[in-house]
């Protein structure tokens, strides 16, 4: 089955992946707090994401430099974004770079293969 190509979770859900993109931003970024917000939960906006921001960075940044040629996708369930994965075709195969879903779709046949 080809990269993109749509998948059945179960016969319920249509699942797909496709490139990430701008209007994905916020989505993006509720997925990094849900993963790893948690120290930072109980603070206002402006005094969390100063704290946050370098290590979502950081960690972008050694990804990119690490794997430039990665693809970076979104993975939907019938239309919907409920995750991230970003991989890396090289000559000794496919490496997962990361994975995120979202808490609600964890545990399940949520992200597609």
């Amino acid at each position: 089955m080809p990269d993109d190509a749509p998948a059945r979770a179960g016969g319920a859900e249509t699942l797909r992946r496709r490139p990430k993109g701008e209007a994905d931003t916020a989505f993006r970024g509720a997925l990094r707090t849900a993963d790893h917000g948690a120290p930072f939960r109980d603070l206002a906006p402006p005094r969390r994401d100063p704290m946050r921001r370098p290590m979502f960075d950081g960690s972008r940044l050694l990804h990119r430099l690490r794997f430039p040629h990665a693809r970076r996708e979104i993975a939907e369930a019938d239309g919907a974004p409920v995750g991230r994965i970003v991989t890396d075709r090289g000559a000794r195969g496919l490496t997962l770079i990361d994975l995120a879903v979202v808490p609600g779709r964890r545990g399940g046949a949520s992200a597609p293969a």
